[in-house]
């Protein structure tokens, strides 16, 4: 009786540093650069970077909305990282690399009526925020840190807190990759919601020439990666290689023609492997 009683002691003590090291692990994290790329269809592409205090356990990391898609959670040297998703929150469990960047697509950020798109977005900490290509802004709810120029579009850094960016379109006819090489203007005309200060005339003109040695480039470049892994998701193309979603898949269609790879329908995902 006496044994048995030990040993159930011994179990409990057991049970509980077991609890107490994943407890503590768990939001022992740095939170690094966080991206937003906005594509025009309307889906945004996060790249949440975070630096993990503890090397084994778990890491729970609140993500910016709880509808997602396509999410990669990936270490060093691309390697994959175990989680588990719930709601808008994602838990990095097992070993967990020092560097970690956790990237997930979204629709539930941005809203279009008619052709104006809006976003709306409550960010905890500073974010770079890229727009479409050849997209206006036509409101801003603050003014950002900054705003650069970057390729065809804008990149804003944004502080934290609620932000809503109101912007259009613009097509051109020569809206392909193969025609890139044109040059594109962006025209903004922002207006400060519900503050004192209005920009009435801020005019960016943005140069872009990207011949077709840089095209091959990307393409060697997934091509190379495909090879690698074997068999990969055009999300997972995306996020290692920080390519546009309509480049990749561009690229893939591309090398499909070619008969150099394979595309399979798996769960409503695309998979890419060697012909």
């Amino acid at each position: 009786m006496a044994e048995d009683s030990e040993e159930l002691y011994l179990s409990f003590l057991f049970l509980a540093f077991i609890i107490l090291v994943f407890t503590s692990s768990a939001n022992a994290v740095t939170m690094g650069e966080l991206i937003l790329r906005i594509y025009e269809d309307g889906v945004v592409a996060i790249e949440d970077r975070i630096l993990p205090e503890v090397d084994y356990g778990n890491v729970t990391v609140k993500l910016l909305t709880n509808r997602v898609e396509n999410i990669l959670v990936v270490g060093g040297e691309g390697r994959l990282v175990s989680y588990q998703l719930n709601g808008d929150l994602v838990t990095l469990y097992g070993e967990i690399p020092n560097q970690v960047v956790i990237h997930y697509e979204t629709s539930a950020l941005t809203i279009k009526n008619g052709s104006l798109w809006t976003l709306e977005i409550y960010l905890h900490r500073d974010a770079e925020v890229v727009m479409p290509s050849r997209s206006v802004i036509i409101s801003l709810s603050d003014v950002p840190k900054m705003i650069v120029g970057e390729a065809n579009s804008l990149k804003l850094l944004l502080s934290p807190g609620f932000w809503k960016i109101e912007y259009v379109i613009q097509f051109t006819p020569h809206n392909t990759i193969q025609e890139a090489q044109d040059s594109s203007y962006i025209i903004i005309f922002s207006s400060i919601i519900g503050g004192p200060i209005a920009i009435v005339s801020a005019m960016l003109y943005i140069r872009r020439k990207k011949n077709s040695s840089m095209v091959l480039d990307d393409e060697k470049k997934v091509f190379e990666l495909i090879k690698k892994r074997r068999r990969v998701t055009e999300a997972e193309i995306r996020a290692l290689t920080r390519l546009p979603k309509t480049t990749v898949w561009r690229i893939v269609r591309r090398l499909e023609r070619k008969g150099l790879v394979r595309v399979i329908k798996v769960n409503n995902r695309n998979e890419v492997e060697l012909a």
